[in-house]
């Protein structure tokens, strides 16, 4: 018979077994954005990582659809997923990642439900948990579920009528009618405390379903598309189509362009910035880190999120800077570049100006193209001490780009600070 205190090592020794296997990972949540403005859709991220250098496995009791949970505030997703009871194999590699991602649409879930910071927290296995807090204003609306029998039919349209309500599904069971109403004006918790007690409903209640909008691996996943520290610079070809009737044959090189980090600045809204020379298709005060590629706006001291990283493909989402009124993700694939296949983002933006870009990771921007016969393309680069041009150069002595001119005269762009044009001396 076992002792209180052997049992109590027994105890001790299970759970410091399974603490330093699971020490093995750690939960990172993170938004596309920390301010967002009425009804906007939130992105929210779950990143697990092996943090370690052995590879481990575990069977994770539901299949995909609950692996990661969140809180938003008082709303909990674990109660509004369809979790599968089937056993899945996880195995972490050495610092391999898994990122879950849902996205948060206000119309739908009724969220923000309070106005000012968010609490955000999120969930994964033996218990760990990380918080964030956004803000964001309350969002007024949401999605309801309802039954009714048929006989209340005028009644219940009356309702109906009285919030605006858009009936997005409706179907019949017998003498019960089914629907799901989205309303929007109206705190949608509220009327559910109201109508749920009402005798004309058979039930009413909030319509809530979400599931992750993607499962991908990190090396799926944008890690740095545009390195900006002091220093770094990167050349092109300024190439010009001589004939516009003719767009395979007749492309020339007419010029060269460089675009550098001069230096970095503290903005008045409390941001570091990098001072580009040259911005090709950023402008001049730019930053960048997991969400994206942000350009400051000197009128109002703000910033916008030009180059989002986990945008939606092939939608265009709003972008208020300069000529650029949207900007799409078109485009996310391998490409080869000086020798190595690197993941690419490209991005089509549109406006008064209309212009497509292309980023490599751990380089920068690659390509460009413009309205009309003008294109830029990156012949080399020095990037972090590092310099890479058409053959794999990775010390700073063997540099290629010194048969690049060193002396350029540059006009003024101002104020599109997307298209410069460069003459060399």
């Amino acid at each position: 018979m076992k002792t209180p205190n052997s049992l109590f090592r027994i105890i001790t020794i299970i759970i410091l077994f399974y603490s330093t296997i699971f020490a093995q990972l750690d939960l990172s949540v993170y938004t596309d954005k920390e301010t967002y403005e009425y009804g906007e859709t939130i992105m929210l991220y779950a990143k697990v990582t092996n943090t370690a250098d052995t590879t481990f496995e575990f069977f994770a009791p539901t299949y995909q659809t609950c692996q990661a949970e969140f809180s938003f505030n008082n709303f909990n997703s674990g109660e509004y997923a369809p979790c599968l009871a089937t056993a899945e194999l996880l195995t972490f590699k050495p610092h391999f990642s898994k990122i879950y991602s849902w996205r948060i649409e206000p119309q739908s879930l009724g969220l923000p439900n309070k106005n000012g910071t968010q609490t955000i927290i999120g969930k994964y296995y033996f218990d760990l948990t990380d918080t964030i807090y956004i803000q964001a204003p309350k969002f007024f609306g949401g999605e309801i579920e309802l039954l009714y029998h048929v006989n209340n039919f005028d009644s219940v349209n009356a309702i109906s009528r009285n919030l605006n309500a858009d009936v997005v599904f409706g179907s019949d069971y017998g003498e019960v009618k089914h629907e799901v109403w989205q309303i929007e004006g109206f705190d949608i918790d509220s009327l559910v405390q109201i109508y749920s007690n009402d005798s004309i409903f058979v039930s009413f209640e909030k319509s809530i379903w979400i599931m992750y909008e993607s499962i991908v691996d990190e090396y799926e996943f944008p890690i740095d598309y545009y390195p900006l520290e002091v220093g770094n610079r990167w050349y092109y070809e300024k190439i010009e189509l001589e004939n516009i009737n003719d767009p395979i044959h007749n492309f020339i090189v007419t010029d060269t362009l460089y675009v550098e980090v001069l230096a970095d600045t503290i903005m008045p809204n409390g941001k570091k910035y990098s001072i580009l020379k040259n911005g090709l298709g950023t402008g001049e005060f730019v930053r960048s880190n997991f969400y994206g590629i942000y350009n400051y706006k000197d009128e109002d001291s703000s910033e916008v999120l030009v180059y989002n990283y986990f945008a939606k493909l092939d939608e265009y989402y709003p972008v208020d800077f300069f000529d650029i009124s949207r900007v799409s993700l078109t485009e996310k694939q391998k490409e080869f570049i000086f020798g190595e296949s690197i993941n690419t983002l490209n991005y089509s933006a549109d406006g008064l100006i209309s212009f497509n870009i292309t980023f490599a990771e751990g380089l920068g921007i690659i390509y460009s193209a413009y309205d009309g016969p003008l294109n830029y393309k990156i012949i080399g680069c020095k990037i972090n001490g590092d310099v890479y041009s058409d053959t794999i150069v990775v010390g700073v002595k063997e540099e290629k780009l010194e048969t690049i001119p060193a002396h350029f005269s540059l006009s003024q762009n101002y104020p599109n600070p997307f298209n410069p044009t460069t003459t060399i001396e």
